[in-house]
């Protein structure tokens, strides 16, 4: 969603329902901010929040690659991303 000439605000939001009997549920929340330099120009502000079920124990990830794994099922990941974007 555009906010204003410059800012560009993204949320997402997505849950898993696991129904088998290991039910490895999992709820993950995010915000983003991207702002807007110039044509070619972009600064990326991101915060995610990845809640467990008791039995699961996913994590967040950054292109792919784990950034933490989660050691006890039910645990809560939260993370930070600040980036720089570049067009050529």
């Amino acid at each position: 969603v555009p906010v204003g000439t410059k800012n560009d605000l993204i949320a997402t939001y997505t849950q898993l329902t696991d129904s088998s009997a290991l039910n490895k549920s999992a709820t993950l929340v995010g915000l983003s901010d991207i702002y807007h330099i110039d044509k070619m120009t972009s600064l990326y502000f991101s915060y995610g929040v990845m809640q467990n079920s008791p039995n699961s124990s996913y994590s967040l990830t950054d292109a792919g690659d784990l950034v933490g794994n989660i050691a006890a099922p039910g645990t809560t990941a939260t993370g930070f991303s600040v980036g720089f974007n570049y067009r050529f």
